[in-house]
């Protein structure tokens, strides 16, 4: 293939907008229609950001994974074990890339999660709403 990726952010990069992501995310959500809205927002906004993090994970875990594999083909120890071991020694070698992309797929499970609770609090509170002004009308 002929593609080049071009804007790729690096496993640094990504590490620290990981770690705000989730500071984002383990923060207390207002009951509030406007906060939850608010939030609502910035989820979906970091959502986006959490697929294309993810995307970028991959794609340094799968060099990490080809240099290793390639270690592994020239280190002559390495040669003679079986290929389960060897498999196992290959994932062991990537074992950081392998954490972040773990990390960056859980951060944006969490974001779809908390941003579906979200619309589950905001049609409560609009029921309730809908609730309150009939029953006010019918007093």
């Amino acid at each position: 293939m002929t593609f080049k990726a071009s804007n790729i952010q690096t496993p640094e990069q990504l590490f620290v907008l990981a770690q705000a992501i989730y500071d984002f995310l383990k923060i207390d959500v207002s009951d509030e229609i406007e906060g939850s809205v608010r939030r609502g927002h910035e989820l979906t906004a970091y959502m986006a950001n959490t697929g294309k993090m993810l995307a970028d994970a991959k794609y340094w875990k799968d060099q990490e994974m080809r240099n290793s594999v390639l270690f592994s083909l020239k280190d002559s120890k390495r040669c003679g074990l079986p290929a389960s071991t060897l498999n196992e020694l290959i994932k062991a070698d990537c074992k950081e890339i392998n954490y972040l992309v773990v990390w960056i797929e859980q951060l944006d499970k969490e974001a779809k999660y908390q941003l579906e609770w979200l619309r589950t609090v905001v049609s409560k509170q609009k029921e309730e709403m809908r609730m309150s002004g009939y029953s006010n009308q019918n007093i």
